[in-house]
């Protein structure tokens, strides 16, 4: 196995839940027994060193998604994704709100202007449509989904040895 590829990960916004309403919705109303999803998701993330907190509300992420979209055209799409998996995962923040949005932009160096213009704007309403789309065609029905060389889906948190075996099976197919 290589210990080694020349690759970048980039995110992409879409929207899992969309008819999430605007102020979100009880995990309990969405997922009868949440509390042993979560039970699981914080023993992987503790697992991979990754802190989660006692969550008990989805939010829409509609304008998270759109700011982060205007991120990545900044060269910052997964650091403001990893904000967000922060501040919602870690940090139980509402992460539809403007408020949260441009606190954690300003990390960045995003100022609140470009943060509003973000979730206003046209351009990345039409993308977020558009990663919808893809994310349909490809039967994403949670994050973390991988979609390789368009052809090969890895689903759910995966070890790095795991994700190295599907580019090694890559590798060889492509030989």
């Amino acid at each position: 196995m290589r210990d080694h590829y020349d690759f970048e990960l980039e995110t992409m916004g879409f929207e899992i839940h969309p008819e999430t309403p605007k102020k979100g919705k009880a995990l309990g109303q969405i997922f009868p027994g949440y509390e042993n999803m979560i039970g699981q998701l914080k023993a992987l993330g503790k697992s991979r060193g990754v802190e989660i907190g006692d969550i008990s509300m989805l939010y829409n992420t509609n304008k998270a998604l759109r700011v982060g979209e205007m991120a990545k055209d900044k060269g910052l799409g997964n650091a403001f994704a990893d904000l967000m998996y922060q501040a919602y995962f870690t940090e139980k923040l509402d992460i539809s709100s403007d408020e949260v949005l441009i606190n954690k932009g300003a990390i960045l160096n995003l100022s609140k202007e470009e943060v509003l213009e973000a979730i206003d704007s046209e351009v990345y309403k039409q993308r977020l449509i558009q990663n919808n789309l893809l994310g349909q065609k490809y039967g994403i029905s949670s994050v973390p989904t991988f979609i390789i060389n368009d052809e090969y889906k890895v689903v759910g948190s995966e070890s790095q040895d795991q994700i190295a075996k599907v580019f090694d099976q890559i590798l060889a197919k492509e030989k």
